[in-house]
Order: structure tokens, then C-alpha cells, then sequence
């Protein structure tokens, strides 16, 4: 709006009446009280673009809400500053019906008058909304985008630079100003003047970097903090519109919006009244987050992951609250996309215990509390031991030997999964080069690897340490067989064919883990060197025809594309005459052997374990 706008009549001021019914009481009402309008329909006015936008759009509360998104476009064509926008609710004796008023909440829409509103009243009011609009208005309120409105990355980010004028005023905030900005805001939080902080994190950023490279990550980046911007303060702008004039001098310094890491936001809000508007006000913001933006002529959809800290509640200092969030946030993280979680004691204790086991984690592999153990894999056929599965054990000094499955989420969320397996790789290969040299016979040796090794920055470290590591151990490449699972073959994040193909070259075995547990296609089998097949527990313990059937469907399937086939988490002879029936060549579980230590190896490898041939097994 203008400056000079507030100081002519009503009558010579831009309004614009979209309704499609009642539209002669709605004339006369705005007429009687001196202000001129131009009526039009919904869909009259969403051709209207190319007009100069109006300083006021009046639109009752039905027309609204059936059309609540050809509004938002509309007002998001018409650029900042953007109309007053006053909803038009027909009343009886002054009562409102609540689903109208819940309505009228909407943070597109400034302020409501009813159909009984006296003129002459009515002519001040919207005077004074022009005013206060002028004087308050902090954003465009109209940020959203359908799902299928793709915006050019290059037009989001240019749009920052209004953004920057007309919300906050100044660049995004680094981690340290951040801090001390909000620091006495958060000290003088009370509990009926909540303030919120949110911190935001894009999800799987990485597969942007990786898929459209570090300038292009760049610019998504400054997108979505472009939308995180106008979101906040539209929301910081409606919560002010609707607070007393000391609340609102109190606001007046929000939202505040610090950049905490590359792709992690944070931003201090108002604080609203109950959990249920919290998370409804930052899904919303979220989803703004998440509206596709189009990279390189493709079309990239984005998540976000919210946690969220209040003060006082939570936290009486800026530190503590940002601590707070950070563990909000990584609980968020661990749920689908576009996740929201609160702060909460028991998520602090766990939060607290997870770093404590992550910091004695990182202190094993150093202090050489990790111990590999090695689970024999016989012949269905002869029961014979044809190899072993490296597996990590940590010898805890308090809790004992601890298993893989109690450590290695921990170690995938501290995302030091790279440094543990490269030390597996090395570990498994010596240890078994030591046993070989005493006299073991040779044997095949499975170790298994995360997805993580096979990003661009870690693949080639992966190749260098199997490579160093065999020629250290002086076990041939072929008897290495290196476990990968499903979510490696199809993650686009990572480096996978380029990887595989290297270690190919090496002259090592491919096996594809859990088979059947993720989402696996005959195509992939097809186009990559996969030599072996491990099939997951779950499809051996099944009794039914139906289990039945895919087992022997898998198996089938394997061998015509000449694999080998192993089966895990066997337990009873029935199982393994099932597997036999069926053309499994391996198998490995406790009917065999549980892991054992380096030192137990040997004399475990002279057992014949279980089998199925009539020699063996009778």
C-alpha cells in the first residue's frame, strides 16, 4: 500500500467485492459507508493479474473458502505489497457461526466485518485497517504452492531479495549472532508470552548435492530459507495482528531467523497457546518448505524436519532452548518426512544416553574394545564349513559383549558407520590372514557394508582399504565376498554402480543382503554383478504354501542368473531340508553355530555341522 493511500476518502480508494451471492447486500453495505467497490466473481478475478492490485479485496467468508488456494495464487501474483483482505460474514443478531470464525483465522485474511455492521462505524474501521496494514505489514501472507505449481529454483531464490526488504530487513543470521539476538528475548519469556523457537532441517540434502552438484544445492538451499522467511513472518505478522498493542511492541523485533548449519535453520517465533496451533503452524510452514522447485529442467520435491523448544517450558536460557530443539529435531528426523516433534524430558534422558554410548563408541575403536567374531556358513548338502560372516562385537567394560544390533543405529546416527566399517574391512581380512597362515583351512569371508560407503566422498576410500587390506592379509579377492544391502542399490544419493564396478576390478564377490526386505527388482539382479543371494530370515520361517512358494521362487530365480544362494537365521532341520528341497547351496543360524571369537575358529571349522545328505546327515 501506499503512503498517500491512507490519507484520500475511501471512495477513491482501490477496492475490489469478489462473491458470487448476495452480492446486492454486500454493494449496499460498503456503498453506505462510502466506499466504492468493484464487484466481480471468483473466476473473473483470477483473470485479473495483469491488473494493478487493489489496496483492499473484499470477499465473503463462503466464495473464501471454497476458493481458498485461487486466492492464495491470486494475491501471490499480485506481488508485495499485497491487498488488505477483509472477509464478509453475514450475521444474525451479531452471532457468527464458529465454523465461519474459525475461518476468518485464516492468516490470508486481515480482519472479518459482519452484514449488521453499522456504515458509519464501518467506514472508520476500514480506514483504520488501511492504516495498521500499512504501518504492520511485515509479509506477503500468500507464500503456498499447489503440488503441481513447480517453481524455477532461480525465480525462488530472486524473490529473497524482496523478501529481505519487506520482511526482516537484514541478511539471515549466523549461529553466534542468532544466539545473542535471541538471548534476551528468551530470558524474558513468561508463560503467559511463550516464545517458540523451531529449528528446521532439510531432509536428505545430500542426495540434492549429489544428484545436481554443490551450485545448484546452493540455490535450493536459499529457496527454501526464502520460504522459511516469508513463512515465519507471516506467521509472526498474524499472531501481531491479533495481539494487544504492548504484546505487539513487545514482537516487534520477530521472527527471528538464524542459519545454524548448511542445512539447518532456526527461527524464534511467538509463541502460541497449546501444542495442537503449534504444530499446525509449523506443518504449515513445512509444506511451504516442501513445494517442488525445478532444478536442471527436473522436478525436486523437498522434505523438512521441524523440533521445537518453548520458552520458558522448556528451557529459561537461549543456549539451553537451542539445545533443546537440536534434540527435538534429531527425533524428528528418525520419522517420515515433514515431521514435527516437541521437546520433552524422557527425549532429553534418551537424547542424554545416546551421546554417552556414541562418545564410548568412538572411544572403543580407539581403546580396541570392538572384537570381530565370525559365524561359520556350511554346505546344505554336507554340513561342511565353506566360510564365515565377520561380524563386530563390543566388549563393553561395564555392560559385557554388546551386539551389533544394540550399537549400530547409534553409530549411523553419530554417522560414523564409514570409520566402523572401514575398521571391520581391515579387522575381518587380518584376523582371518592370521588364522590361514596357523594353519586354517581357506575359507570364504562375507563382511557386510553400509550404504553410507558408497557416496561419492566415501566410495573410493572403500576401494583403497579392500585393496590395501587383501594385500595386507594375503587372502586372494575372490574368496572376499562384501554384503550390500537393497537401499544401496537404489539409493540416488549415493555412488553405488561406479563403486561396485570398482571393486569388481579388484577381482571381489558381490552378495545383495536381506533379500526380499526392501524393494528389490528383478532388473536390478539383472544389471548388476551380484554373485550371491542371502535370503532374510523372515521367508525361512514361514509354514504356509505361500511361504513356501517364494522361497522357492527366489531360489529359482537366483540360480537362473547363476548365484549363489545362502539362507540366514536357520534353526531347526526342518528348515534346512525345506532349503535343500528347495536348491539353497549355504545356510548360516544357530542350528549351525552362533558367532564365535578369532581364537574359537579353528577348532569350530573341523565340525560337521547339520546337512542333508544321507552320508552326513543319517
Amino acid at each position: 500500500m501506499r503512503m498517500a493511500d491512507t490519507e484520500r476518502p475511501l471512495s477513491q480508494i482501490d477496492c475490489l467485492l469478489i462473491t458470487g451471492r448476495d452480492v446486492d447486500q454486500w454493494m449496499g453495505l460498503l456503498a453506505s459507508s462510502q466506499v466504492d467497490v468493484q464487484h466481480v466473481s471468483m473466476a473473473a478475478a483470477s483473470r485479473m493479474v495483469d491488473r494493478q492490485a487493489p489496496q483492499v479485496v473484499f470477499i465473503d467468508i463462503e466464495t473464501f473458502t471454497a476458493h481458498r488456494s485461487a486466492c492464495s495464487q491470486l494475491l501471490f501474483k499480485w506481488g508485495h505489497p499485497r491487498p488488505l483482505v477483509i472477509a464478509l460474514i453475514l450475521s444474525q443478531n451479531h452471532q457468527v457461526s464458529p465454523e465461519f470464525l474459525k475461518v476468518a483465522c485464516d492468516p490470508l485474511v486481515d480482519d472479518i466485518i459482519l452484514s449488521e455492521s453499522n456504515p458509519k462505524l464501518l467506514s472508520a474501521r476500514v480506514f483504520y485497517l488501511l492504516m495498521r496494514h500499512h504501518d504492520r505489514m511485515v509479509a506477503p501472507l500468500h507464500l503456498e504452492w499447489a503440488a503441481a505449481d513447480v517453481m524455477p529454483v532461480e525465480q525462488a531464490v530472486e524473490q529473497k531479495n524482496d523478501l529481505e526488504k519487506n520482511l526482516l530487513g537484514s541478511s539471515v543470521l549466523g549461529q553466534r549472532a542468532f544466539r545473542n539476538r535471541i538471548r534476551a528475548a528468551v530470558e524474558m519469556a513468561e508463560a503467559d508470552h511463550p516464545l517458540c523457537l523451531v529449528i528446521i532441517n532439510v531432509d536428505r540434502f545430500k542426495r540434492v548435492l549429489s544428484q545436481y552438484g554443490r551450485d545448484n544445492g546452493d540455490l535450493v538451499l536459499r529457496a527454501s530459507l526464502n520460504r522459511i522467511r516469508a513463512a515465519a513472518a507471516a506467521l509472526t505478522h498474524y499472531v501481531k495482528a491479533r495481539a494487544g498493542e504492548q504484546e505487539a511492541r513487545r514482537l516487534h523485533h520477530m521472527p527471528l531467523v538464524g542459519q545454524l548449519s548448511g542445512e539447518e535453520f532456526a527461527i524464534l517465533l511467538p509463541g502460541l497457546r497449546g501444542k495442537a496451533n503449534i504444530t499446525q503452524a509449523v506443518q504449515s510452514l513445512l509444506q511451504r518448505v516442501s513445494a517442488p522447485l525445478r532444478v536442471d529442467e527436473r522436478s525436486v520435491y523437498l522434505s523438512a524436519s521441524a523440533g521445537i523448544a518453548v520458552a520458558p517450558t522448556d528451557a529459561l536460557t537461549a543456549d539451553d532452548l537451542l539445545k533443546a530443539a537440536h534434540s527435538a529435531v534429531t527425533s524428528a528426523k528418525q520419522r517420515p518426512g515433514n515431521s514435527v516433534a516437541f521437546y520433552s524430558q524422557h527425549l532429553a534422558a534418551s537424547e542424554a544416553q545416546k551421546m554417552e554410548v556414541e562418545g564410548r563408541l568412538r572411544d572403543a575403536m580407539a581403546l580396541g574394545e570392538l572384537e570381530m567374531y565370525f559365524q561359520p556358513q556350511a554346505s546344505v548338502r554336507s554340513g561342511d564349513v565353506v566360510g564365515v560372516e565377520a561380524l563386530v562385537r563390543w566388549n563393553h567394560p561395564d555392560l559385557g559383549l554388546v551386539s551389533p544390533e544394540s550399537f549400530i543405529p547409534i553409530a549411523e546416527e553419530a554417522g560414523i558407520t564409514v570409520d566402523l566399517g572401514c575398521w571391520v574391512i581391515e579387522s575381518a581380512l587380518a584376523g582371518l590372514g592370521r588364522l590361514e597362515a596357523a594353519g586354517l583351512p581357506a575359507l570364504q569371508l562375507s563382511i557386510n557394508v553400509s550404504a553410507d560407503m558408497f557416496t561419492d566422498y566415501v566410495g573410493s576410500r572403500l576401494v583403497q582399504v579392500v585393496r590395501d587390506s587383501l594385500k595386507k592379509s594375503g587372502i586372494p579377492p575372490r574368496r572376499l565376498t562384501l554384503e550390500i544391502t537393497e537401499r544401496t542399490i537404489i539409493d540416488e544419493s549415493g555412488n553405488a554402480p561406479q563403486v561396485i564396478d570398482d571393486l569388481k576390478a579388484l577381482g571381489v564377490r558381490l552378495a545383495l543382503d536381506d533379500f526380499g526386505t526392501g524393494y528389490s527388482s528383478l532388473g536390478y539382479l539383472k544389471a548388476l554383478p551380484i554373485d550371491e543371494l542371502k535370503i532374510d530370515r523372515t521367508f525361512i520361517m514361514g509354514q504356509d504354501k505361500e511361504d513356501r512358494a517364494f522361497l522357492r521362487a527366489i531360489i529359482s530365480m537366483a540360480k537362473t542368473l547363476n548365484m549363489v544362494v545362502v539362507a540366514e537365521g536357520v534353526e531347526t532341520q526342518e528348515q534346512l531340508v525345506r532349503l535343500y528341497e528347495e536348491g539353497c547351496d549355504m545356510y548360516q543360524g544357530y542350528l549351525c553355530s552362533p558367532p564365535v571369537s578369532e581364537s574359537a575358529l579353528p577348532a569350530l571349522v573341523k565340525t560337521t555341522f547339520p546337512a542333508t545328505s544321507p552320508a552326513k546327515s543319517g
